[in-house]
């Protein structure tokens, strides 16, 4: 294993990875130390690394926080897609749940630092969602989210609730086969569902309003 993946739990790591599937435990107090040096922890390795999300069992503690955080690219040859052309600040969410979801659904390709052998998947998300959660500082908060940073929220929410995106991806390419079918048009980065009957998302099996249980 290289260093790299030395820093996250990996799904094929077979002393660890029950850790991915297990649904993770509600933060009883919020403003601990033990979650303050969690959440710097969560900070330094999205500094560290192309990730743009990281929940707390991927870094080996079962508890319910993540964080997501996006940088867009500069100097794009092309023009990206509205949803991708917009920073994410960074981000936490304590004890999420959320409360309401768009009937609409995206495709979108997924990576994660638990997986960093699998391809990339196909994955369905909700477009957007409503949610209630604790900040880094101990308040609660609720918001709605649209776009990439819906998506990053639904895929570290999977996280606490036990399981990775390549469990719901209906198609897997490499970096490669991917930007040769972004090039020649044969998919796109980010694509609005047409018919989502029959169509499985990522959260399918969670119920709105419903906390996370061990």
């Amino acid at each position: 294993m290289n260093q790299v993946q030395n820093k996250f739990v990996q799904y094929n790591d077979q002393r660890n990875s029950q850790l991915l599937y297990t649904p993770t435990k509600e933060v009883k107090d919020v403003s601990s130390q033990e979650i303050k040096d969690l959440i710097e922890q969560m900070k330094e390795v999205l500094k560290s690394n192309t990730g743009v999300g990281i929940a707390a069992n991927q870094l080996g503690k079962n508890v319910q926080i993540f964080a997501i955080r996006y940088k867009a690219p500069e100097n794009q040859a092309s023009p990206l897609p509205k949803e991708l052309s917009e920073d994410i600040p960074l981000q936490y969410f304590i004890n999420p749940r959320i409360t309401l979801k768009s009937d609409d659904l995206v495709y979108f390709w997924h990576g994660c630092l638990s997986a960093l052998d699998m391809p990339l998947g196909k994955v369905a998300t909700n477009k957007w969602i409503e949610y209630t959660a604790f900040n880094e500082s101990g308040n609660q908060i609720t918001g709605r989210l649209d776009g990439l940073s819906a998506i990053i929220f639904q895929h570290e929410f999977r996280h606490l609730l036990g399981g990775l995106y390549f469990e719901y991806a209906v198609d897997f390419k490499t970096p490669k086969e991917l930007k040769e079918s972004f090039s020649n048009g044969r998919e796109k980065i980010y694509q609005i569902i047409m018919n989502p009957s029959g169509v499985k998302p990522i959260l399918y099996n969670y119920e709105l309003n419903e906390a996370i249980s061990y």
